[in-house]
């Protein structure tokens, strides 16, 4: 009676790493994790920027709603504020990549591309570019160097400069900047000779641009 065919069973692969106790190095074929590649393609890496404690939950539920209730989208936590985003649609993935950074409470969310053969916990989110309007200053103060240093509270300053936008509202400043700092704030105090405190309040952010609404006291006269 002929014996079956022998198979890729559990047992026999064991038998054969055994055999192989010289071997140091674990080589595995692409068939191996092929489904795992397909399920991460179309995925996106994403670093919150903030020391408040977050759940996961609150985001995927926040983020599946301001991203239009993408088809198959799910959130893996890789570590403390890091996560990975999964999307069906490569439509999808590229859309919200697009519109990165984001805003969730008040913190930053950076987003990069999942690379195969990068750890997504050694990625570099600190060069994303981003935007910022800056209105409603007094006349006297609607100078790019005070737009480059209200920027330079937030990161480093790319490009600053003046524009009208032809109605009532005038001049406003804006500001390009990467390399944004480590904790993102929306409330600065400035302090110079010309001002005591200037107040920026978020207004509005859609993809890469933020609208900042600055209050202005200057120092009362001695």
């Amino acid at each position: 009676m002929e014996e079956p065919l022998a198979t890729n069973s559990v047992e026999e692969q064991n038998a054969k790493v055994s055999n192989e106790e010289e071997e140091d190095l674990f080589v595995y074929e692409e068939r191996d994790i092929a489904e795992g590649v397909k399920k991460c393609k179309d995925s996106i890496v994403g670093k919150l920027i903030t020391e408040k404690n977050i759940n996961p939950n609150w985001i995927h539920n926040a983020m599946y709603n301001i991203w239009r209730k993408p088809e198959g989208f799910q959130l893996k936590e890789v570590q403390d504020k890091l996560y990975q985003f999964f999307f069906e649609k490569e439509s999808d993935m590229k859309r919200v990549l697009k519109g990165s950074p984001w805003i969730f409470r008040n913190s930053w969310l950076i987003m990069e591309k999942w690379e195969r053969n990068t750890n997504p916990k050694k990625m570099d989110f600190s060069k994303d570019e981003v935007s910022v309007q800056i209105w409603n200053l007094p006349e006297h103060c609607k100078t790019t160097k005070l737009g480059i240093k209200l920027a330079a509270v937030i990161g480093e300053v790319l490009e600053c400069n003046l524009y009208d936008c032809g109605n009532e509202q005038g001049m406003f400043i804006k500001a390009r900047f990467s390399n944004m700092r480590s904790s993102l704030l929306f409330a600065t105090t400035v302090d110079s000779s010309v001002m005591r405190k200037a107040l920026v309040q978020k207004r509005k952010m859609k993809r890469q641009e933020a609208e900042l609404n600055p209050e202005i006291w200057e120092p009362a006269e001695t």
